[in-house]
């Protein structure tokens, strides 16, 4: 998908340094969010409906979105109206081992990650067992990880990969809309729009597991 250009973007990224935008430096959450409640990830936050309504629904609960694109990212702290409970981070995931601490997470939304169809990318896509193992370090024992995607290449991917290292898939389904495991389902723009068209949303849940490190 293209991306259009954001007219005043350095401006308007300006404003939120320094309280709503992180810097990309080891986050310790207790001090950003002043309390001790659970922190809830999304990677690839897009322009950030999903977890903006997240953050609404569960005020018990702390939420930082990571999103690398700024013209996408403004899009969403633009959203915000004084909600506490939600920061986000500019990076690449790649990037986020000395940033995020170990088990400093309780959950993990994955929302329609780049599938990097082409097999030679497969070790890029969020689902390969490089990412599953990262994830399982910054997450807590038995934590929530969540993907959707449109992507059937992405999908059954997911499901071997989350398979073939130990992980119990929970909720797999071929759409969304129809199961009950997601009743409560908040769609993100992008999912809105693919809804929209009749396309098949595709969906599964896993817990974390215990890292030997």
């Amino acid at each position: 998908m293209r991306l259009r250009k954001v007219k005043n973007l350095e401006q308007r990224m300006e404003r939120f340094r320094g309280g709503l935008l992180l810097e990309p430096k080891p986050l310790v959450f207790a001090d950003i969010f002043g309390n001790q409640q659970p922190v809830v990830a999304e990677f690839g936050t897009g322009r950030g409906e999903f977890i903006l309504m997240m953050a609404r629904r569960q005020p018990e609960l702390n939420f930082l979105g990571v999103e690398r694109v700024d013209s996408v990212l403004i899009q969403a702290m633009e959203k915000v109206e004084g909600e506490t409970n939600l920061r986000y981070l500019r990076a690449n995931v790649e990037d986020l081992d000395d940033v995020i601490q170990e088990s400093s997470l309780s959950g993990l939304y994955l929302n329609f990650s780049d599938p990097w169809p082409k097999k030679k990318n497969r070790k890029r896509r969020l689902t390969h067992r490089g990412y599953l193992e990262r994830n399982d370090r910054w997450l807590q024992e038995h934590s929530m990880v969540q993907l959707k995607t449109d992507s059937k290449t992405l999908f059954a991917f997911s499901i071997e990969e989350i398979s073939q290292t130990g992980h119990m898939l929970e909720d797999v389904t071929l759409d969304i809309a129809q199961s009950p495991a997601y009743e409560d389902n908040i769609q993100t723009e992008y999912e809105e729009r693919f809804t929209a068209e009749g396309h098949p949303i595709y969906a599964l849940r896993y817990h974390s597991k215990k890292v030997k490190l």
